[in-house]
Formats: C-alpha cells, sequence, structure tokens
C-alpha cells in the first residue's frame, strides 16, 4: 500500500519499482505520479512522456538509495 492508501496498480498514469534493500524494511518502493497542474489552460506541459517519467523514477530511486546504503543499478 502506498502512504496515501491507495494500492499498486490502483493509479493511472503512476509508474511504480521496487527494490530490495538490506535495511529494516527490506523492499523501498518507489513511486512517480504526476499531480494535476492547476495552470494548464496556459499551455504548461501536463502529462510527463513514459519514458521521462522512468528517467525520474530512476534518477530518484539512485539517490535514494545511496542516501539509504541501498544501491540502485
Amino acid at each position: 500500500m502506498y502512504l496515501d492508501k491507495r494500492y499498486p496498480g490502483s493509479v493511472k498514469g503512476a509508474i511504480m519499482r521496487p527494490h530490495p534493500c538490506k535495511g529494516a524494511l527490506g523492499t523501498a518502493y518507489f513511486k512517480f505520479e504526476e499531480l494535476p497542474m492547476r495552470d494548464a489552460e496556459k499551455g504548461v506541459r501536463s502529462t510527463v512522456r513514459t519514458e521521462d517519467g522512468h528517467r525520474l523514477l530512476t534518477a530518484f530511486a539512485t539517490a535514494s538509495g545511496a542516501r539509504h546504503g541501498c544501491p540502485v543499478a
């Protein structure tokens, strides 16, 4: 279950990545979900391409894993 009390697979457009970690909690879960933009009517990009979402999630997972001693390849 995500911190917002929703379950994996129930959030459209969310990208999730599990990563094993030898820490106290075992597996780390990383989720990228684009939130609605208030000024989308001003022509601001309101949809992140899937490839960009995966790149953002990978960058975050790598940085977070390094901070917590769980390398992400």
